[in-house]
């Protein structure tokens, strides 16, 4: 959501929907450990930007490509929780 911000992509709505959607589904999710939970989120949204970061800026289109796609199969590993596959 914040890199599609930043890149002034126009699904950056969307993603903020999912985001929302994802979040709350883990909440209700959650039954303790709330500090984990939090932890894991910010380290995943830190390499999902790293990703995102390279795929968009590198010089290396192999490089980048290579990000896309793995960003992407994560961001549809995403949807499928929330979806329900």
């Amino acid at each position: 959501m914040e890199h599609s911000w930043l890149i002034a992509d126009s699904r950056a709505d969307a993603l903020q929907s999912e985001r929302q959607t994802f979040a709350s589904v883990l909440e209700a999710a959650i039954l303790d450990d709330h500090r984990a939970i939090l932890g894991h989120r910010i380290e995943t949204k830190q390499a999902h930007a790293s990703l995102l970061t390279i795929a968009s800026f590198s010089p290396d289109p192999n490089r980048a490509r290579t990000a896309r796609l793995l960003a992407n199969d994560y961001l549809e590993s995403c949807r499928s929780l929330i979806l329900g596959g």
